[in-house]
């Protein structure tokens, strides 16, 4: 049986010279601790940088393509492009040591949290390697290291999968934008929930959908969105023929959605500037979809979904 599972999973490597798809991420610990590479790869793997930077940042590649699923193979490769391996295929320690992908460099990846099997930023994940142990920050060790064990699982081997930019924390791009107006807020909370720095766009706020769809991000333009996958951190986006405004999902009913929002307000305290009584405030609101279809002299222009 492990003889066929190998041979499954060579296949599987060769064909994913055709069709991987590859993506930049950083795994989070239990703890919040990062997975490093240490001279971004060629040696150890440790778990025990408090922030993402160049060697906590690896790709991960799909071996079958499309959407990123629990089930799928994988490998991760570290900032040099050497391959993480689970020495003996595992029950031992991962190194990120390998120029060549084969079996010990193969893993399964395991969504933990519910909403369905694809597996999107944010979601806590597992990895296997070719034996069926799980991959698992050792705390014990110091500094701790990155091993391949046995179960059951529990906190040590889930981790948090994010996307990283630019050498920096993947929610770094809010400090773009001036504190107090909506759009500072809504990028800060954007970026704790999508990859690759979240939002990597300025302007005022109504241009927002328009911007994010033409660098790849999932946009709705439906009002409605009851159906749809709409995570918390996704934005909302009007516009008025001025500046126009952006909120953030917080949670999708069926009849309409609750946002959070800054710089919302009652009465202008300096209207030239777009201040309202609310700049600087975040307030948490309830909309029927009516109400996010048009909002006074705000037109709903679409919905960005923190994934592409």
């Amino acid at each position: 049986m492990r003889r066929i599972l190998v041979g499954l999973i060579l296949l599987l490597i060769a064909a994913a010279d055709c069709g991987a798809a590859s993506y930049a991420i950083v795994l989070r610990s239990y703890y919040g601790t990062y997975v490093c590479a240490e001279g971004g790869g060629g040696g150890v793997v440790n778990v025990d940088r408090p922030v993402p930077d160049t060697w906590e940042t690896t790709r991960m590649d799909d071996l079958n393509g499309g959407n990123l699923t629990s089930g799928d193979y994988v490998h991760v490769r570290a900032a040099n492009g050497m391959y993480f391996c689970a020495e003996g295929g595992g029950g031992d320690v991962v190194n990120a040591n390998r120029t060549q992908a084969l079996s010990w460099e193969t893993f399964r990846i395991r969504k933990m949290n519910g909403g369905g099997s694809t597996i999107y930023w944010g979601d806590m994940v597992a990895l296997q390697s070719l034996n069926g142990q799980w991959v698992c920050s050792d705390f014990y060790s110091r500094p701790a290291r990155l091993r391949a064990l046995p179960g059951p699982i529990n906190g040590w081997q889930i981790f948090r999968l994010s996307g990283i930019a630019n050498g920096g924390d993947y929610y770094q791009h809010y400090t773009t934008f001036y504190e107090g107006y909506c759009t500072w807020f809504a990028a800060k909370e954007f970026g704790k929930a999508a990859p690759y720095g979240g939002v990597e766009w300025s302007g005022n706020a109504g241009t927002w959908r328009d911007n994010a769809k033409a660098r790849g991000w999932l946009c709705y333009d439906s009002p409605d969105i009851r159906s749809l996958y709409c995570p918390t951190g996704s934005l909302v986006v009007w516009k008025n023929g001025g500046v126009g405004h952006v909120a953030v999902v917080h949670s999708v009913a069926s009849n309409g959605i609750t946002i959070d929002e800054m710089n919302w307000g009652a009465t202008w305290i300096d209207k030239p500037k777009s201040k309202t009584d609310r700049f600087g405030y975040v307030d948490r609101r309830f909309l029927t979809w009516a109400q996010v279809a048009l909002r006074g002299s705000y037109r709903f222009s679409g919905y960005v979904i923190p994934w592409r």
